[in-house]
């Protein structure tokens, strides 16, 4: 797997997706954006889309990228694109995948990351960015 691609789909009444995951290394729920390990032979646009599909069932008109940067832990780089113009169709995550995608509300974005909610670092980065210079 040579990075990883995050999704921060947009609804477009500009509300948000966002997964809420079941992760073992916490034993219980998280919060985080929809996304996964990019595969051999797959750009990271690529990865962000096949994710996206699996994990909630949408599709994506347009995908663009809001930034890149890298896990000082992992070493692996981190894509992280904006979804738009979606269309709902079937997900089919993997079998050890327990997933319930959440709408997320513009107006409720500050008070969501305010709130004590576990939740990946990413996607406190994700919704930031995009509400500060994506025009959610």
């Amino acid at each position: 797997m040579q990075g990883v691609s995050l999704v921060l789909p947009v609804l477009g009444n500009g509300t948000v997706l966002i997964a809420n995951e079941y992760r073992e290394a916490l034993k219980s729920r998280a919060y985080n954006l929809i996304g996964g390990g990019i595969e051999e032979g797959e750009t990271p646009a690529e990865a962000a889309r096949r994710e996206m599909e699996e994990e909630s069932g949408y599709t994506a008109g347009s995908l663009e990228q809001i930034f890149e940067t890298c896990s000082i832990v992992t070493g692996k780089t981190l894509y992280v694109f904006l979804a738009r113009d979606l269309v709902y169709g079937k997900s089919h995550p993997e079998e050890t995948e327990d997933i319930k995608i959440e709408k997320l509300e513009t107006e409720d974005i500050k008070k969501f990351i305010k709130n004590r909610h576990k939740k990946d670092g990413m996607l406190v980065c994700a919704l930031l960015y995009a509400k500060a210079y994506c025009k959610l």
